[in-house]
């Protein structure tokens, strides 16, 4: 009997345990704090969300040759002393290779969007396939000759078998061994020119180049996120003919570390970071030779992995300086890549975030520096902040260009219909996430229409911006003064920056306003203001209220509930009329406004009498 008390007692206290965490489950539906958000992709032609007119594409690309490192900036070899910036978004699998119909509507939609670059990722694994070779042909020659600038990497993520490269064993190379061994061992270095030379000797048969003739595909990574530290950890790697015969002979150059050439160094020690930059630069020259090679002149990068990574600056030979970084990156607790995932969720001003830029990753070095992949990453509640902050802080500090992670993981994701029915945000798709696409409206033109930096620098340290950009880590504020886009990210109250000032009630929010015209925003005569809470797909489910654990996305969109009291400082602001946008930019609503000599004032809401959220505003000169 007191046996079967005991198993009573723990049913039921398993019961209960399992009935609270039930209870204690958050769940984020469309009700009176969150409104419904309609997600159109297609942008309406002229209106305020239309950027095309910004003359941010000059068509074709390519059209002043081959692309230049010069004075650690870009320039095109045609337009010597002109330096060139770039930003765009990746395409990853499948949307690489759209149908002709889905590449005309994406194009379209991008430019009006305001990108003027592509990069090409997660490609290798459907390389081998003819058909989507001619899909990829067809959107490289019509973006190329749209003026879209091409980035891509020679290897990703395509399968290669153990087999493949001479080791007698089944199954697949892990990723990160595979990109460990193409410098070192000769097989795997075979197998990664095999691709090089199928993927650069093809030749466009939409436009008759191959494409390592192509200067529009300007900038190449010879393997992406190739840090050794990661292969290291793989004792199949640390065995390999191929990488023993490198240490030994990184310990033949250097006995001054005392290291065993037989026996690889633990990681972390002073040895191994010594070897892995050694380790990189050989990388780098032996593939880097081999594109040479074929008479490509694109520039060369590697070892994108982190803001610490190995092969950072001049000293590595690299044509340009690649790394990437992300906010609220997903990790997950039981299975990669599937529910679970868990989340940071912090303020990124109070947590310094992104590390990269508040650590100054290679500010001071005298070659080209991009960021092919960042992301303040989904469903984090902060990253509307996301463009006003990475955008301007990497504009101040002289990078040459950025590319969102990512448009789309598939092609499915282009389809232009907010009731498509699958998952409504994800970690990093903007196709999928009105939020995170809005943020992009303002990194657009902070750092490619250069609001934030309007001439030439060789980088700049935070500590030289004055108010500029402030970023106050006790408060968590952020703001931005710039004489054509100024804003604020916010956790709440009174804020000011520039000549917008603001009251925020209780909810983190970020607003900015920019000149549509090119003229200061005081005396613009048409201006594009974002008020950003957050977006969620509706009834997303999380553990708690503090939403560090994702249990279930959701489906559509919904946009929380706040408000904020706008006043902006313009000439003559009783000429001036405030409208309500939907997500194409057409005009659904006028705001009522006040004047107090020169001081427009009116409030903006994401819940609309209507009941349809609303995220932009058209402030324009009648």
């Amino acid at each position: 009997m007191k046996h079967y008390r005991a198993i009573l007692s723990i049913f039921l206290m398993t019961v209960s345990s399992w009935a609270f965490a039930q209870e204690s489950r958050v769940v984020l539906q469309e009700n009176d704090q969150w409104s419904r958000l309609e997600y159109w992709k297609n942008i309406k032609p002229g209106s305020a969300l239309d950027f095309s007119g910004m003359g941010l594409l000059d068509a074709p690309a390519g059209k002043y040759g081959w692309l230049k490192s010069v004075g650690g900036h870009f320039e095109f070899e045609g337009l010597p002393g002109v330096d060139q910036r770039f930003y765009g978004v990746n395409l990853c699998n499948s949307a690489n290779y759209p149908s002709h119909a889905q590449t005309d509507e994406l194009l379209k939609r991008l430019k009006m969007l305001g990108y003027n670059s592509i990069r090409i990722h997660h490609h290798d694994k459907g390389w081998a396939d003819e058909a989507n070779q001619e899909m990829l042909d067809y959107l490289l020659a019509n973006a190329i000759a749209m003026g879209f600038y091409i980035t891509t990497d020679l290897y990703v993520s395509r399968d290669v078998k153990w087999r493949e490269i001479g080791v007698d064993r089944d199954g697949i190379i892990p990723k990160d061994t595979f990109k460990g061994l193409v410098g070192c061992d000769d097989q795997d270095f075979k197998n990664w020119c095999e691709f090089t030379d199928s993927f650069l000797g093809h030749v466009n048969q939409y436009n008759g180049r191959a494409y390592k003739d192509e200067p529009a595909i300007c900038l190449i990574s010879l393997v992406n996120e190739n840090k050794i530290s990661a292969a290291y950890r793989d004792g199949n790697f640390l065995k390999i003919e191929g990488f023993l015969a490198w240490w030994k002979e990184f310990c033949e150059e250097h006995p001054e570390f005392g290291e065993d050439p037989e026996k690889p160094t633990k990681i972390w020690s002073p040895a191994y970071k010594e070897f892995s930059r050694w380790y990189q630069r050989k990388a780098f020259r032996r593939c880097a030779d081999h594109v040479r090679s074929l008479g490509c002149k694109a520039l060369l990068s590697n070892d994108n992995n982190a803001w610490d990574a190995e092969g950072m600056g001049s000293s590595s030979g690299f044509d340009y300086i690649d790394s990437h970084f992300y906010v609220d990156h997903p990790r997950f607790p039981k299975k990669s890549w599937s529910l679970p995932s868990t989340l940071l969720n912090k303020n990124p001003v109070k947590a310094r975030d992104p590390k990269l830029l508040y650590e100054e990753y290679a500010v001071d070095d005298d070659i080209p520096q991009v960021i092919t992949e960042w992301s303040f990453s989904g469903p984090g509640r902060y990253r509307g902040s996301g463009g006003i902050i990475a955008a301007s802080m990497a504009s101040f500090m002289g990078w040459d260009g950025m590319w969102r992670f990512a448009y789309a993981h598939n092609n499915k994701a282009f389809a232009d219909d907010p009731k498509f029915k699958d998952v409504a945000t994800t970690y990093f798709d903007l196709a999928r996430d009105p939020l995170a696409q809005a943020t992009d409206r303002a990194a657009i033109c902070l750092f490619l229409r250069r609001d934030a930096d309007p001439g030439r620098v060789d980088g700049r340290h935070l500590s030289e911006l004055g108010d500029l950009l402030q970023l106050d880590t006790l408060t968590g504020q952020c703001r931005l003064n710039t004489p054509r886009t100024c804003g604020f990210f916010a956790p709440y109250g009174n804020v000011a920056a520039g000549p917008l000032s603001a009251y925020v009630h209780n909810l983190p929010t970020t607003v900015w306003i920019s000149s549509l015209d090119g003229n200061p925003i005081e005396t613009s005569s048409r201006m594009l203001l974002v008020h950003l809470t957050d977006v969620q797909g509706n009834r997303t489910q999380y553990e708690t209220n503090e939403r560090n654990l994702l249990l279930r996305w959701g489906m559509g969109h919904i946009v929380e509930n706040g408000s904020a009291n706008i006043c902006l400082k313009i000439a003559q602001p009783r000429k001036y009329s405030v409208w309500e946008l939907d997500t194409t930019g057409a005009r659904v609503r006028k705001l009522k406004t006040s004047v107090d000599e020169d001081e427009l004032s009116f409030t903006v809401s994401t819940d609309n009498p209507m009941g349809m959220g609303r995220i932009y505003y058209e402030i324009v000169k009648k």
